[in-house]
């Protein structure tokens, strides 16, 4: 099950998302000038980019996982 959980901005952090995989940190995204750029960590490898959803992301993950 993928969960995200939300942090606004504050500091020198901007506003962004955690993602859990089986409550588990595999990552975070930060959305800029309306696209999702996502940091995901699964296995040790780490995979980035950007992604115009959410859908898109959670099939991203999916393809990680279940390759």
């Amino acid at each position: 099950m993928i969960t995200y959980i939300n942090h606004p901005a504050q500091d020198q952090y901007k506003a962004h998302t955690d993602i859990l995989l089986n409550s588990q940190y595999i990552g975070y995204y930060i959305t800029e000038r309306k696209v999702l750029t996502a940091f995901i960590e699964i296995y040790g490898e780490m995979n980035s980019g950007e992604f115009k959803n959410t859908k898109q992301l959670e099939t991203t993950i999916q393809n990680i996982i279940n390759p």
